[in-house]
């Protein structure tokens, strides 16, 4: 590549820096393989083969563009940085599922089983399988939580967060948590990124942050109800609303 300079080439055709990137993740894999393997011309294509043969999808490579919209989790978000960032779908529940299972092993107490009585169908906590289930939702929102640290510290100057909830949670629940102090047995009653949100912003914006759309220094917001023609898809709840909160200007980057 180097001799023949057809880095440089690919660089002249049209999508030019996508084909360099391309040439670049294969040039990734050989590294990898031959890590693992050796270096063997042979080898590397008896795994390629394999590849095809089994139908795994080897994730492309990505090239920067100008004009581009990059689609991504969380976790592959970390150690980057946009000029603008979106996170949505923030009022999506929490996954607790596994914590509800009839058997939980923890790493503290071990095999934690539910126990059920003799004659009796019904399941009940064990002290275990409660201190267990205890622990590892401490432990799971605490991931949450630094998860939504990562995807709110990758914008470099505007931030877009985007989520629904129901009208309870505008009307009555947020408000009422908003009065209190956030210690940790408010944090951990909330099933999902905007129950930590919601609070936030009617303490820094006031009581009627939630009302109705506004702008405060740092940010602005904006409420959808479900029949919001403004909306390009109709929410399945029949109480739902969209709520939108960005910096107030572009070059303001919010903490």
């Amino acid at each position: 590549i180097d001799q023949t300079h057809y880095a440089d080439w690919m660089a002249t055709q049209e999508r030019g820096e996508q084909k360099r990137a391309n040439v670049e993740r294969l040039l990734q894999l050989t590294r990898q393989f031959d890590a693992y393997d050796g270096e063997s011309l042979y080898r590397f294509l008896r795994f390629v083969e394999a590849q095809q043969e089994s139908e795994v999808a080897v994730e492309p490579a990505v090239a920067l563009a100008a004009d581009a919209v990059r689609l991504m989790s969380i976790h592959q978000s970390k150690g980057s940085e946009f000029p603008v960032v979106a996170v949505a779908d923030l009022g999506k529940l929490f996954n607790f599922s596994d914590l509800y299972n009839r058997i939980i092993l923890d790493e503290e107490y071990g095999l934690s089983p539910q126990i059920q009585p003799p004659e009796t169908p019904q399941f009940y906590p064990s002290l275990p399988w409660w201190l267990a289930q205890r622990r590892q939702k401490r432990k799971m929102l605490g991931e949450e939580m630094r998860l939504l640290y990562v995807a709110m510290t990758r914008a470099a100057q505007r931030l877009i967060l985007a989520g629904t909830t129901g009208v309870n949670s505008l009307e009555n629940k947020w408000p009422l948590q908003a009065q209190r102090i956030q210690g940790a047995a408010e944090i951990l009653a909330c099933r999902n990124y905007l129950d930590w949100l919601g609070p936030w912003l009617i303490r820094t914006a006031g009581p009627t942050a939630l009302t109705a759309s506004g702008q405060h220094p740092l940010l602005s917001w904006t409420l959808y109800d479900e029949n919001d023609p403004r909306l390009s898809q109709p929410q399945n709840s029949t109480e739902s609303t969209a709520t939108e909160v960005k910096p107030a200007e572009p070059d303001i980057a919010p903490h």
